[in-house]
């Protein structure tokens, strides 16, 4: 006989559930609104996590335990879509006319290809392919957040098949030998997910990977399968007073623990814990009696019913009414207008939307049901081919205007040719119908696919002319890539061959550094990085007849005097004792400061034009004291190559230059403008000063 007790009426709402609902959204948005103030609220979306496990495998079992059939879960799934898609289809769709309308069309393929994903429930998989980290400081989709969402919704297709599948194995069993199977089946992919989440702590992509998250649905479920074991009325005081512990400590998670590749981790299983306390609470409305909470339960119930409403449109609205309005920079006023207008979305949508899939709370006829159905599927296809379409109107244009920009990059007086004598220098110039390319417009090396890699840890460019009388090594990171085309053309003009010997993150140096400004360098990618130059020092070095070196100095974490500043040092030494004429080249200006915050060029100029992407000389220039403590210690024949008036005035650097856009993203070169400094840099090299005698006044300019 099951002893458990007859479950609630489907309609009813646990007090304690909304109230946690209302405290996941909150400090969800808080932390996206006010990172600064919430720096953990994104442990709302972990107590999301084990709240549907706990209520999805609850449902299952009422539905499943006496009746295992397939049929069965097509009425779970019927309601799930009737549940989820509406209001998702609805912020999708806005998205998309609101970036169609009133954004430069640059943006619209992004938008595109993340409305794809997350309509195929796979945004996670396609932001850990794209980005790999959820706290990256790239320029975020405003559709990222439907990463959770698609997560989520893995989980609602495997799990009921999963339980389902234990059900039928053990089907001809008692009630409670049952429940026992799929707890005992539960906690092992609990188990091994966690154990896998660890595992995966501290890598790119972590955060997104549903595997390493399935422990925390998994930790709710089976709260869900054996809640009837703590519904006994004589413990429901300390039930309650774990819960209000458990709702503490989620608040206290969001405010105390701090953003890091190594979440969710081991980490995770603070909020996961506190959340199971809130479950812990008896069904009958566990903070109804608590007088403390009556003034504001009204509020909370409210933003409880609201959640999915309030977690689905805050972050587009947060991307993307800036982006609409044109407003630079972040003013103060910004995150309260913008929560103003979530909070209006969010009542309409509630209203009006979600409720088309739950009318006053009741399933709707078999009849309804598939209509419903129908219509979802049709606005599938229907936000598929909008989607696709922005994608390829998009990707035209780019091209487009990728096509006319190298075209345009050779000619008088246009690019880095517009800073020669007789020429109008055009800072901050722009060929409006250019700037749609310019993130497209990726340096020569990356299309050739000649940069090492683990896969391809010898890969370099074979560049300029192929039958030169001389041949020249331009050795460094993804930055002597992005030089890369400008090399080319002056190889060619010039009867030079040029090798470029790149690998992204790995400066020309004899060790490897461990950490750049925004991450931390695996100990493999350390390891690829010095086996790739002891090769380039042993193999190509001996080929050449000049070496130049190029690297973004400024983005590796370095002390005065330390491992970093001396690695390019012992490097350069052996150059020139092996008689190799060695030259360093300034790097870049940079797009923000030195400690890792950069704008994205090329959307900045898309946005808002060239004359109002720029950064201020002593800002952009403020690439540390590497150059200056080389010049200190290296052979006086060492020479120096500066750069930085090819970029900028004595007040400002530009993301445009005569014309042409400067930067495909937050610090590497166009191909075109690369190419159009060509010229110059054939007479530069031959002029390049001593380094000695040159970087004090270079990097003081």
């Amino acid at each position: 006989m099951n002893n458990a007790p007859r479950p609630a009426r489907r309609d009813r709402k646990r007090i304690d559930i909304q109230i946690l609902r209302a405290v996941a959204v909150a400090v969800v948005i808080g932390y996206h609104f006010w990172p600064s103030a919430v720096p953990g609220g994104f442990v709302g979306v972990d107590a999301f996590f084990v709240l549907s496990g706990f209520l999805i495998t609850a449902h299952l079992w009422r539905d499943l335990s006496s009746s295992p059939r397939p049929r069965t879960l097509f009425a779970f799934y019927g309601r799930r879509i009737r549940r989820l898609f509406p209001a998702a289809a609805a912020v999708l769709a806005a998205v998309l006319i609101t970036t169609v309308l009133f954004l430069p069309t640059s943006e619209w393929s992004a938008t595109g290809k993340n409305a794809l994903a997350s309509l195929g429930i796979v945004e996670n998989w396609w932001l850990l392919r794209e980005s790999g980290s959820y706290f990256a400081t790239a320029d975020p989709s405003p559709l990222q957040h439907f990463w959770s969402l698609s997560v989520e919704e893995q989980f609602y297709l495997l799990w009921p098949l999963a339980i389902l599948a234990v059900l039928l194995l053990v089907r001809n069993q008692p009630s409670e030998r049952k429940r026992g199977m799929v707890a005992i089946a539960i906690t092992i992919a609990t188990i091994g997910s966690l154990l896998l989440s660890i595992r995966l702590s501290g890598t790119d992509g972590a955060y997104f990977h549903t595997l390493g998250r399935v422990w925390e649905f998994g930790v709710g479920a089976l709260l869900g399968l054996y809640a009837h074991l703590w519904s006994s009325e004589r413990l429901a005081g300390s039930r309650r007073v774990l819960s209000i512990l458990g709702l503490g400590g989620l608040l206290a998670c969001a405010f105390l623990l701090h953003s890091g590749p190594d979440y969710p981790g081991i980490r995770a299983l603070l909020p996961v814990g506190a959340t199971a306390l809130v479950l812990l609470a008896p069904p009958a409305e566990a903070f109804s009696r608590v007088p403390a909470l009556l003034p504001i339960q009204r509020g909370a119930l409210w933003f409880g019913d609201a959640s999915y409403s309030l977690y689905l449109w805050h972050w587009p609205i947060l991307i993307l009414l800036p982006l609409a309005l044109r407003i630079e920079g972040a003013p103060g006023w910004l995150p309260f207008a913008a929560l103003a207008a979530t909070l209006v979305c969010s009542a309409v949508s509630m209203r009006y939307i979600e409720r088309i899939g739950r009318p006053a709370g009741k399933s709707p006829a078999p009849k309804a049901a598939r209509r419903l159905v129908l219509i979802s599927a049709a606005t599938t296809t229907l936000l598929a081919i909008g989607s696709s379409s922005t994608v390829m109107i998009a990707e035209s244009a780019g091209q487009r205007a990728l096509a006319e920009a190298r075209a345009t990059a050779q000619k008088p007086c246009i690019g880095g040719g517009a800073l020669s004598e007789g020429c109008d220098p055009g800072w901050g110039a722009l060929r409006e119908d250019l700037a749609v390319g310019a993130g497209l417009d990726l340096p020569s090396p990356w299309e050739h696919g000649c940069i090492g890699s683990d896969r391809a840890p010898r890969a370099i460019c074979s560049y300029g002319d192929p039958d030169g009388d001389r041949t020249l090594l331009l050795w460094g990171d993804s930055h002597a890539a992005s030089w890369g085309p400008a090399f080319d053309e002056m190889g060619q003009r010039n009867g030079v061959r040029v090798l470029v010997a790149a690998r992204e993150a790995c400066p020309s140096i004899d060790k490897a550094p461990t950490t750049t400004v925004n991450r931390i360098i695996s100990p493999e990618e350390r390891a690829g990085c010095n086996a790739r130059n002891t090769w380039v020092r042993s193999h190509l070095v001996p080929q050449v007849d000049q070496v130049v070196l190029s690297n973004f100095t400024t983005a590796y974490t370095s002390e005065a005097g330390g491992p970093l500043t001396q690695g390019y040092a012992e490097l350069i030494d052996g150059l020139v004792s092996e008689q190799k004429p060695v030259t360093v080249m300034q790097d870049v200006p940079l797009t923000g400061d030195n400690r890792g915050n950069r704008v994205d060029e090329a959307r900045c100029l898309a946005l808002f034009g060239g004359e109002h992407c720029t950064n201020p000389t002593e800002q952009a220039l403020d690439t540390g004291t590497v150059a200056r403590e080389l010049s200190e210690t290296v052979d006086d024949t060492v020479r120096y190559l500066p750069v930085s008036d090819r970029f900028c005035t004595a007040d400002e650097c530009y993301a445009a230059v005569g014309g042409l856009p400067v930067y495909s993203d937050d610090s590497h070169l166009t191909d075109s403008f690369s190419r159009s400094l060509s010229a110059w840099l054939a007479g530069a090299l031959d002029a390049a000063p001593v380094l000695r005698s040159a970087v004090g006044a270079s990097t003081a300019a």
